[in-house]
C-alpha cells in the first residue's frame, strides 16, 4: 500500500478521488552541479543508467530531478529526489550502490571525473509522511511537474500531528472547492542536516500539471475568501519561510 501511494505522489497515478493518504517513507534529497559541457539531459540520463542497475539489483528505489524554477540564488543547479517504502529498503538499496555500483565513488569524490555529468555532494535524508491527495477529473499529467516547499516551524504546544490534522482539513475543503491534481506531504529532518538547521519540518505541495497549478492559483484567493480562518488557523500552528518551487521529472521507478 505504501509502495502505490508514493507512486502516486511522484507519478500521478494515484487513481482514487480524495485519499488521507497518512503514510510514512524515507527520502533523500541529492544536491548536484553540472559539470563543464553537461546539460540536465545528460544527468538525467546518467541517473536512469543507475536506475537500471536498481532495477537489477533488486532494490526497491524511485528517483526524480528536481529543476529551480523560482528558488532564489542557490550553489546548485538540480536536487536528485530518491525515496523508499522503508528504512530496510534505504539501507538496502545504499549496501548496494556502495558495493556493487562501479560508478558510486566516481559521482561521490570531490573531483569528479570528467565523463561524470555533474558532481553531487551534499545530502540529506527525511521521514516523508504523505498526508492528503486529489485526482479526481484530473488533467492529464506533465512530464515535469510543479512542486512548491517551505521550510516550517511549529509553534509552541504544537505537534507533528496537529499539523497533519490541519492539512488533511484543509485539503478536504480544497477537494470540495474544486481543486483538482495536487497532493500534499512533509518532510522531517533525519540524516545530514547541521545542528542550526532552523525547520522542524518541510512542507510540499505537489501538482500533476501546470495546468492544475494554474487553477489553483487562479482561484485560491476565491477559496480563502470562502473559508477565511484557514490560513490563520495554519499560522496559528507554524511559522513557515516563503515557498521555492521546482519542476519535478520522474527518471526511474523500481518500487515494485
Amino acid at each position: 500500500m505504501k509502495k502505490y501511494l508514493l507512486s502516486g505522489f511522484l507519478l500521478s497515478i494515484i487513481s482514487i478521488h480524495i485519499n488521507s493518504a497518512d503514510y510514512e517513507m524515507r527520502s533523500e534529497f541529492i544536491y548536484c552541479n553540472l559539470n563543464d559541457g553537461k546539460t540536465l539531459n545528460d544527468a538525467a540520463d546518467q541517473a536512469r543508467e543507475y536506475g537500471k542497475f536498481s532495477e537489477a539489483a533488486g532494490t526497491k528505489y524511485i528517483q526524480s530531478m528536481l529543476v529551480p524554477i523560482h528558488a532564489g540564488q542557490h550553489d546548485y543547479d538540480y536536487i536528485l529526489w530518491g525515496s523508499w517504502p522503508d528504512g530496510k529498503a534505504m539501507y538496502q538499496e545504499w549496501g548496494s550502490y556502495l558495493n556493487d555500483y562501479d560508478e558510486s565513488f566516481t559521482t561521490m569524490d570531490e573531483d569528479s571525473s570528467s565523463e561524470s555529468a555533474s558532481e553531487c555532494k551534499s545530502r540529506v535524508a527525511a521521514f516523508h509522511t504523505g498526508v492528503i491527495s486529489n485526482t479526481k477529473n484530473m488533467s492529464d499529467p506533465d512530464k515535469r511537474k510543479p512542486v512548491q516547499f517551505a521550510g516550517c516551524t511549529l509553534k509552541d504546544g504544537v505537534s507533528l500531528n496537529d499539523v497533519h490534522e490541519f492539512i488533511e482539513k484543509d485539503g478536504k475543503l480544497m477537494t470540495e472547492f474544486g481543486f483538482t491534481g495536487w497532493a500534499r506531504g512533509t518532510f522531517s529532518p533525519y540524516l545530514g542536516f547541521k545542528p542550526d538547521y532552523p525547520y522542524d519540518f518541510v512542507d510540499m505541495i505537489f501538482w500533476h500539471s501546470f495546468d492544475e497549478r494554474g487553477n489553483m492559483a487562479n482561484n485560491y484567493g476565491d477559496f480563502v475568501e470562502k473559508h477565511p480562518d484557514l490560513e490563520s488557523g495554519y499560522n496559528d500552528l507554524v511559522e513557515c519561510a516563503p515557498s521555492n518551487s521546482f519542476y519535478n521529472e520522474l527518471l526511474f521507478d523500481n518500487l515494485d
